[in-house]
């Protein structure tokens, strides 16, 4: 007698309705008190599908059939039997298997059933099978949402471009996604598991020197929790070879705030370093190109220098003399401008400061009479200026102290000589040369014709400001360009004279 037959005959002696059923839920066995709950012979139930035999959704029915299954315990639950002409019957039903499933042969359960209209039924019974199809029904949901969302992790772990990798708190990989393996040259994650990953990935630096473990900064999220960021560091590759990395490594903590590893985020910027380097070149050799350029100008100017002093000494007429002196003046301005561009740092930036005093020192030495003891002091805030501005300064600077070194000093009195150069809080550039010479008139100085002073005021306006002067007879003069826009300039009109080189007042 096999196990199948026993069940049928233990089903038959029972009083109560019962079936037996495997863990598919078909029917090998029903006695007279279940086959007319269904209103039928037993022997037309034998074979038949439970679920369809019942008035629930399949997908529930057949829940409740693997808990019975599963389940050593007797587990009650609440069912409706489908009777014929669509009529539905409540029913309580106690599942328990009476063979376990083993490899061969399916598991099988023995329902009893009883209606649930019947006064014999306990209350805490009817309870606890409402608790218990409750507390499945959660679980069912539960396992469905835990699921998908392993699901979606998964399909975003490997839809990223960014490699990620997790290790525990012993440096050891927990989990990778695929560009992880791909970049670290592995053809699959799972061979990645387990490994130690410094070792395997972080023990040595770009240039082969070990990486002592003590020094690396993933270590310190293990140690103390903190997150770091990095991109001046190489990893190493399953083959040998190394690659720049710039990577981002966050602790992982537990529900209780514990820490419990690491996760990674890193790239490969190979191509970002390759391109980096190719710009610095390029940016350096457009450096030098300009310094040479720069030099280069400095140079030709210098020979415009050396043939106007050819051509002076070679003229009688002494206000002739003066016009070229003064245009060598100028020219010799835009060369000292070049020649600090040549020894500065910046290609497009000038030290005004020195580029100031060598200026100044120059017109000093040769503007003012032999007699006379003339000092030239320079006050600037801020030393680097824009060579966009450095051109109009310098021009400015040139005339005012030119003018100074010979009008200011007559008869060999000592004096001296301040150029300022800063901004202010509500005015961007102040530019101001000032003299304790023998003074002069504001009136003449604002109303003057001279070539030189309307250079003056052209190149204000080509800075975006204006020039005024201040003077009192015996008390030397003062003149003060103020610019109000100092990042902008403007193009100088050919009817002002633009900076065509002036006569001196």
């Amino acid at each position: 007698m096999d196990e199948v037959e026993l069940a049928r005959r233990l089903i038959e002696a029972i009083p109560q309705p019962a079936i037996i059923i495997d863990d598919e839920g078909r029917i090998h066995g029903a006695n007279a008190p279940a086959a007319q709950m269904w209103d039928e012979p037993p022997q037309e139930l034998s074979g038949r599908s439970l679920p369809r035999m019942l008035a629930d959704p399949p997908e529930e029915v057949a829940a409740r059939i693997s808990l019975w299954a599963s389940n050593a315990e007797p587990m009650p639950v609440r069912v409706s039997i489908a009777r014929r002409g669509g009529i539905s019957v409540p029913v309580h039903v106690l599942g328990q298997v009476v063979r376990p499933r083993d490899h061969d042969r399916p598991a099988l359960v023995l329902l009893q059933l009883r209606a649930a209209e019947s006064p014999h039924r306990p209350q805490a019974l009817v309870d606890r099978i409402h608790e218990l199809e409750r507390e499945v029904d959660r679980h069912r949901r539960l396992e469905k949402w835990l699921r998908e969302r392993e699901q979606r992790e998964r399909l975003l772990l490997a839809s990223t471009m960014e490699a990620i990798y997790g290790q525990d708190l012993e440096g050891r990989c927990t989990f990778a996604n695929a560009a992880c393996a791909r970049m670290l040259g592995f053809s699959d994650p799972s061979e990645m598991i387990g490994a130690d990953m410094h070792a395997l990935i972080h023990h040595s630096r770009p240039d082969g020197s070990p990486h002592p473990i003590a020094e690396c900064k993933l270590e310190t999220i293990s140690r103390f929790g903190a997150a770091v960021r990095v991109s001046d560091e190489v990893f190493w590759r399953r083959d040998g070879t190394c690659f720049p990395v710039e990577y981002q490594g966050s602790p992982i903590r537990d529900a209780s705030d514990q820490l419990r590893g690491a996760v990674v985020v890193f790239n490969d910027i190979t191509e970002r370093r390759e391109a980096e380097r190719r710009i610095t070149s390029s940016l350096r050799a457009k450096e030098l190109l300009l310094q040479e350029l720069n030099h280069r100008v400095k140079n030709n100017l210098q020979i415009i220098i050396s043939l106007q002093s050819l051509q002076v000494s070679a003229i009688e007429d002494p206000e002739v003399r003066a016009l070229l002196e003064t245009s060598q003046d100028r020219v010799r301005t835009l060369a000292l401008l070049h020649e600090a561009l040549y020894r500065g740092p910046d290609v497009d930036r000038v030290d005004v400061r020195e580029y100031l005093r060598d200026l100044t020192g120059h017109l000093a030495r040769s503007l003012a009479p032999d007699t006379v003891e003339l000092r030239c002091e320079i006050d600037v805030g801020d030393p680097l200026i824009s060579l966009e501005h450095a051109v109009p300064i310098g021009l400015i600077v040139n005339e005012l102290v030119s003018n100074a070194s010979k009008h200011a000093f007559p008869d060999g009195r000592a004096g001296s000589i301040l150029v300022e150069l800063r901004g202010t809080p509500t005015v961007d550039l102040v530019v101001r040369v000032r003299d304790d010479g023998v003074g002069a008139s504001p009136q003449s100085l604002s109303t003057s014709s001279s070539l030189g002073l309307r250079l003056v005021g052209n190149l204000a306006e080509q800075l975006g400001g204006q020039v005024s002067y201040s003077s009192s007879p015996g008390l030397g003069v003062q003149a003060t360009v103020e610019t109000s826009r100092r990042g902008e300039t403007t193009t100088p009109r050919p009817e002002d004279g633009g900076t065509t080189p002036a006569r001196d007042p």
